[in-house]
Formats: C-alpha cells, sequence, structure tokens
C-alpha cells in the first residue's frame, strides 16, 4: 500500500497527531491517500507492525511521500525522516510533493 498513490498517510482516526497531519496537507493542497489502521483493528494491527519493522518506529501518522517514508507529523527516525511539519519549515514538503505529482505547481 505505500506505492499506492503518491503520497500515502497510515493513521488512526482518533490520532491527534494524525488530525494535524491531515489538515496541514490539506491546507498545503496535497493530493494524498489515508490508509486508516483502526478501522477494523485486527487488519491494521498486522500492518502498523511491518511498518514499524520498515521504518524503525510505529506511531502514527505513518507517511510516504513517492514510497520514501518521511516520518509522520512532527518526527520520524532520522535527518531523511523529519516529519512533515519540519519539512514544511525547512521548504521541503511542498518540492517533494510536487516532485511526485501529489500537489500541483
Amino acid at each position: 500500500q505505500i506505492d499506492s498513490a503518491p503520497c500515502v498517510m497510515f493513521t488512526w482516526e482518533a490520532s491527534p497527531a494524525c488530525k494535524k497531519a491531515i489538515k496541514y496537507l490539506d491546507v498545503a493542497g496535497a493530493k494524498y491517500k489515508v490508509v486508516r489502521l483502526d478501522d477494523p483493528w485486527e487488519d491494521g494491527n498486522p500492518i502498523r507492525a511491518e511498518l514499524g519493522k520498515k521504518v524503525g518506529r510505529s506511531s502514527v501518522p505513518c507517511i510516504f511521500i513517492g514510497g520514501e517514508y518521511v516520518g509522520g507529523f512532527d518526527g520520524g527516525v532520522g535527518d531523511e525522516s523529519p516529519g512533515i511539519l519540519e519539512m514544511a519549515f525547512k521548504g521541503t514538503l511542498r518540492e517533494k510533493l510536487m516532485a511526485v505529482g501529489a500537489l500541483d505547481a
């Protein structure tokens, strides 16, 4: 599912960080796909475990742009995946979204 759209976000509906990520991707005008891990839980928990193994972090949201893990809303696992908030402040979020066709110029 990571490559099923230019920007894919794995979420829980009730998560405050997920709500913020959705809000700010909407503000940016990004096109993204939401994959809910809590509907139903029994399907989402194994996916969450696999995401944790793949990226080294099991928190949500878990955001991929162009198939590449960029972190969550306000954090990630390193300089290459700082989360979309830091990317927005650094000026790299819009550029990355445009490069994969998830944001119109």
